[in-house]
């Protein structure tokens, strides 16, 4: 629907999130989505009378202040109105872009900030004595006149005719908390629809200014931001022009924050125009901005220091919050380089790269004191940062995405869309030369994607990280661990979230999410700064005699002990939660799987959990050790299927190895289960399927079990084959939910619902 999964909900209190659940509801998910069909068709087919059309249209009303003092509305109208605008957008983006182009990059066009910046560049370089127009709309999307743009829907876009009218034909409420407001002009700042609303009555009207001959501008707009290069004298009179017609429409350009840039070189005296500019001001090439970026690589980068700045500020404020867990989490996500990333696609690396790298290290400093350690715990001791640092969670690492490892992938990914934007083929050429000893079959795609640029970097790191000589074997190994797919996945969601109405887990405390994050990294326990004398007082069963072994900061005895508490503890609590989440996807569960009075079993009792047909055992491991686990698995695994070879199903029992390291690198037959979990979890409780984002892992479904079921693949590597030689089943779904289980040990975690199935409602109102 390209509607956030954690979007709010308007008036009615109907979410994102709460629409999807109403989908996958298995009796009542397809009369809910035929209802909706059935609303949509009348909208967009005939419309809703004035009542009803308020009603449709009415919002929530939320103030945000700008950073110049004003306030921005923001209306939160209802999901269903949201979504049929956003599929009605998404149908016309073509017809959109075409109606708008070339001078509207805000509507339906791919890097549309990048191309406008680069299009602005380019025409004040290439045609020596030009400058650039800023504009500055006031108040523009809340005071367009309604009857200037539904005329121009009803002309140009007759399809889309009758749901404008439903929601702009009559006044709509709009709620501030207890107040009631009436919207009687604009277009409302969340409506899907408003963009190209407001873009049509503006295209309108500047398309028909003339210009003087051989004296033609270059028009650029992103929505109510426009970019206008020409002669300094045409601009002049441009402006003048625009604000007459701007009139027309109900808008008034704000001339305190419109700006005149002049040409390169130039100064304010060699303009005699000025003095008919009426106090707008006026800005050398080499300071000049747009759209939060400068237009000159090689000028004034005060703005690019202000942006870095007041990003550091903010997040340097979020650190301070009480959780620190939940500060990790808003650094990561929008507070850090994620806030600033169209710096990195709009400025070449040369320009920015010691700013990039200077924020990158003040913004881990800062990160860091929300992590319980110092920033010389995550630095090499030439001031480099560990790569633990600067890999995505994918990848073993913390997912602190450097802003300066992004620049150069984002700047070529983002100036090549620009220059598709804008039909620019030399800079495609250009770039595409400058990239030495990559196949020509893989050029393209890597200068092409940010996304894949970056993996392929990341991907190399990680290899250098993992490979590196010199380690020791326990840090190695540690590493081997951490760099599998889903290793640092709990900490790609805070503790103590709900999913499916169940609490897995209590939110982490402040000490055991600090300590769970130096285990993480391999630091020594905060407060232990030597373990010398301390030994391990685990009593050896039925005995007096104790372990005694020297313990070590690290941790590593009490990952190795066979006879300390810790071992225990760890192997309860996960089969605690597994039994939880087994039980709460619908499985009936019997602990302590048994298997006596067999003669020649070789273990009395080969799994610590069953259901349906599967038989687990569950066996937490330090990293060095997953290989020997799953050697003990296998035999006695064979014995027991030796010993019982008829399960509930009139099938040999699934045994399933749950093998999981202390960093949480969790074994392949683990991985299948989980998914196998996952699936089920999300048709019992009603969640939307994507539950995380593992890769799939093929299943096997026996003959004569029911395919409401899940059967789970065996443990043997290499069995492509159910029991009896059956056909291989569809493949689990992509996320196969390995995230899903938490306790206070670290390394069991879960990932957070994403929006799933939104193509439903589209693909069912084209067949109807």
């Amino acid at each position: 629907m390209g509607i956030p999964h954690t979007s709010a909900a308007g008036p009615s209190r109907w979410s994102p999130s709460l629409l999807h659940q109403a989908l996958s509801l298995p009796a009542a998910g397809a009369e809910v989505l035929t209802a909706m069909c059935g609303l949509f068709d009348r909208v967009v087919h005939r419309g809703l009378e004035p009542q009803a059309g308020a009603l449709w249209a009415h919002a929530r009303l939320i103030p945000l202040r700008k950073p110049d003092g004003g306030v921005r509305p923001i209306a939160i109208g209802e999901i269903f109105r949201r979504v049929l605008g956003r599929l009605a957008v998404t149908s016309l983006a073509h017809d959109a872009v075409e109606t708008l182009a070339p001078d509207q990059y805000g509507v339906g066009r791919m890097a549309g900030l990048e191309a406008m910046v680069m299009r602005t560049r380019l025409a004040v370089l290439e045609n020596p004595g030009w400058g650039v127009l800023k504009v500055d709309i006031s108040n523009a999307f809340n005071t367009v006149r309604r009857p200037a743009f539904m005329r121009l829907v009803q002309a140009q876009f007759p399809h889309l005719w009758p749901l404008v009218r439903t929601c702009y034909a009559s006044p709509a409420p709009l709620r501030a908390g207890k107040h009631v407001l009436k919207s009687e002009s604009g277009v409302q700042q969340g409506d899907p629809l408003a963009p190209l609303l407001f873009s049509l009555a503006l295209h309108r009207q500047t398309r028909d200014i003339t210009h003087a001959p051989g004296q033609a501008l270059v028009q650029c707009w992103y929505l109510d931001d426009g970019a206008i290069a020409g002669p300094v004298h045409s601009l002049v009179a441009f402006l003048e022009v625009l604000d007459h017609c701007a009139r027309e429409i109900d808008l008034s350009i704000n001339r305190r924050k419109s700006e005149l840039v002049l040409p390169p070189g130039r100064c304010e005296t060699d303009i005699t125009a000025l003095s008919s500019l009426h106090g707008l001001p006026v800005v050398p090439w080499c300071s000049a901005t747009l759209l939060g970026t400068v237009l000159d690589t090689s000028g004034d980068m005060g703005c690019v220091d202000r942006t870095l700045a007041a990003t550091l500020e903010l997040a340097d404020k979020v650190a301070g919050i009480h959780e620190p867990e939940e500060a990790y989490h808003l650094l990561r996500a929008s507070v850090g380089p994620a806030r600033v990333v169209h710096l990195a696609r709009t400025l070449p690396p040369e320009a920015v790269l010691d700013r990039f790298a200077a924020f990158d290290d003040a913004w881990r400093h800062i990160v860091a004191r929300t992590l319980g350690v110092t920033a010389a715990d995550g630095q090499n001791a030439d001031g480099s940062w560990r790569a633990e640092w600067r890999l995505p969670l994918r990848c073993g690492g913390l997912g602190l995405t450097s802003l300066r490892d992004m620049s150069l992938p984002g700047f070529v990914a983002g100036s090549r869309a620009a220059a598709r934007t804008l039909d620019e083929g030399e800079v495609l050429r250009a770039q595409r030369e400058a990239v030495p000893g990559v196949p020509d079959a893989e050029v393209e795609d890597l200068l092409d994607s940010q996304a894949r640029g970056l993996s392929r970097f990341y991907s190399l790191l990680k290899k250098d990280w993992v490979s590196a000589p010199g380690s020791t074997p326990s840090e190695r190994f540690r590493r081997q661990s951490l760099s599998s797919p889903h290793a640092a996945a709990w900490l790609g969601m805070p503790s103590g979230t709900v999913l499916g109405g169940i609490p897995w887990s209590p939110a982490l405390g402040r000490d055991t999410w600090f300590t769970a994050v130096r285990h993480f990294l391999g630091l020594p326990v905060a407060g232990v700064a030597s373990s010398a004398g301390l030994r391990c007082p685990a009593i050896v069963r039925g005995t007096t005699a104790t372990c005694d072994a020297l313990l070590d900061a690290l941790g590593h005895h009490a990952q190795n002990c066979a006879l300390g508490p810790t071992r225990y503890g760890r192997h309860a609590a996960v089969i605690d939660v597994l039994v939880r989440f087994a039980t709460s996807a619908g499985h009936t569960v019997r602990r302590e799987v048994r298997l006596e009075d067999v003669p020649g079993i070789t273990s009395a009792r080969p799994g610590d959990f069953s259901f349906d047909n599967n038989v687990v055992d569950v066996a937490v491991v330090a990293p060095d050790g997953v290989a020997a686990a799953r050697s003990r698995k296998r035999g006695s695994f064979a014995a027991a299927r030796a010993a019982s070879p008829v399960g509930s199903s009139g099938h040999a029992a699934n045994m399933v190895a749950f093998i999981v390291t202390t960093y949480s690198n969790v074994d392949v037959p683990a991985r299948a289960l989980l998914s196998g979990l996952a699936r089920d979890f999300a048709r019992v409780r009603q969640v939307p399927p994507r539950l995380g984002a593992d890769r799939p892992l093929a299943g096997r479904v026996p003959s004569g079990v029911p395919r409401r079921r899940t059967w789970y693949p065996p443990a043997v590597p290499g069995r492509t084959l159910g029991p009896d030689g059956e056909r291989p089943a569809l493949a689990p779904p992509r996320d196969a939910g390995a995230q899903l289980i938490r306790t206070e040990h670290p390394q069991f975690t879960r990932s957070a619902p994403s929006n799933s199935a939104p193509e439903l409602i589209q693909i069912q109102l084209r067949s109807g």
